[in-house]
């Protein structure tokens, strides 16, 4: 079958011009500066590709705040309640460029992932992120 170049044009058209998003981790990190909030996609290493945000002792004040998580901009968590103290009142969901993308849940069971104590940042010279890294949720 040939497409005419309306048809084609079309098509294209439809096709998404961003992939789906992979499952993203919120989780903690109790440093011994400051503690902050970490995003981080499921297949990547928090300690070398995880955006910190937020400053854990205010609570999780960061719904609507474009994030950038290894490179690709525009990502929100939404869905936040008024600010609680620990655990927190955390996000339900997270958009891509504004578009609602992925569900969230607490982190007791991540299907085919860890939860709990994840991670443990060790320190480099050019370490950004540093100390015990906690999930906390999965958004998928």
């Amino acid at each position: 079958m040939r497409l005419n170049l309306l048809q084609l044009l079309f098509a294209v058209s439809l096709t998404p011009l961003t992939a789906a998003l992979q499952t993203i981790y919120l989780a903690y990190l109790a440093s011994s500066g400051s503690p902050h909030f970490i995003a981080f996609f499921s297949d990547s290493n928090p300690c070398t590709d995880g955006t910190l945000f937020g400053y854990t002792p205010e609570g999780f004040e960061d719904c609507n705040e474009d994030l950038t998580i290894l490179g690709h901009q525009n990502i929100t968590f939404t869905g936040c309640k008024p600010t609680t103290a620990f655990p927190f009142s955390l996000p339900t969901g997270v958009a891509d460029n504004g578009a609602p993308a992925l569900k969230c849940k607490p982190a007791s069971n991540p299907p085919g992932g860890p939860y709990g104590d994840y991670a443990n940042c060790a320190y480099t010279p050019s370490a950004a992120i540093v100390g015990p890294v906690s999930l906390l949720e999965f958004c998928s």
